[in-house]
């Protein structure tokens, strides 16, 4: 699901929700330095190791987006759903600019 599809008060309670996980990863010095490369690479090179490093954010979030724990998140997903959800995320232009936001959110500091 991409968050446009979300509509009326879930959806400010989404952008909240997510912004604390959207922050571990663009404050990750790897993860920075993988956004870094993703200028200069394929992103899916990219991806793997964001994966390995924040898979508990990527739950979170993909939870958070489906509406459910995440614990029924993992419990209800297949590779599928997973590899769907993942690439709505990471395709979906409203995500980008959330990531962008917290990403000058975190160089200000």
């Amino acid at each position: 699901m991409k968050l446009s599809e979300i509509k009326g008060d879930r959806a400010l309670e989404v952008i909240a929700d997510i912004m604390g996980p959207i922050s571990n990863i663009v404050s990750d010095k790897e993860a920075k330095k993988a956004f870094q490369n993703a200028e200069k690479e394929p992103i899916v090179k990219v991806l793997p190791q964001l994966i390995k490093t924040h898979k508990q954010d990527i739950y979170t979030m993909l939870a958070i987006i489906d509406g459910v724990s995440v614990e029924e998140y993992k419990k209800s997903s297949n590779m599928m759903k997973l590899l769907q959800d993942f690439s709505d995320i990471i395709t979906d232009e409203s995500v980008q600019s959330l990531f962008i936001s917290a990403k000058a959110t975190e160089q200000e500091k």
